[in-house]
């Protein structure tokens, strides 16, 4: 990450630059986890780096999703306007990738998640 940032720094990305950039250093395997991200989401390089720092601190499966992160990611977004279909295709996305993860390992079932999307109504 350090060598990243000397990198942009030096070629003076836009903040929105650099997080959509960083995405090509990621091995294929995290994407989906730096995708889902707030900071990726928002096009905020300071909140994504912090988000970064934050989800590889406790690196396991279970550190980089719960419940309460995918409830966090709806809380989120309910508070948002999501004045275009875009918005909307785009939150449905992200989330479906979150739960589909907490859903395959066991942290969430279906009617939680269909719980949690009731809430975004």
């Amino acid at each position: 990450m350090e060598e990243y940032k000397e990198l942009v720094d030096k070629y003076r990305l836009t903040e929105q630059e650099k997080v959509e950039t960083v995405i090509q250093y990621v091995h294929c395997s995290q994407c989906h986890v730096w995708k889902s991200l707030p900071g990726f989401l928002d096009h905020d390089w300071n909140d994504l780096y912090n988000d970064l720092c934050k989800e590889y601190i406790s690196p396991s499966t279970k550190g980089q999703f719960s419940k309460q992160k995918l409830l966090d990611f709806t809380n989120k977004y309910a508070q948002k306007c999501m004045n275009n279909e875009t918005n909307v295709i785009h939150y449905h996305c992200q989330f479906n990738n979150l739960a589909k993860i907490l859903i395959d390992s066991g942290y969430i079932t279906k009617g939680e998640c269909r719980e949690l999307t009731t809430l975004f109504k």
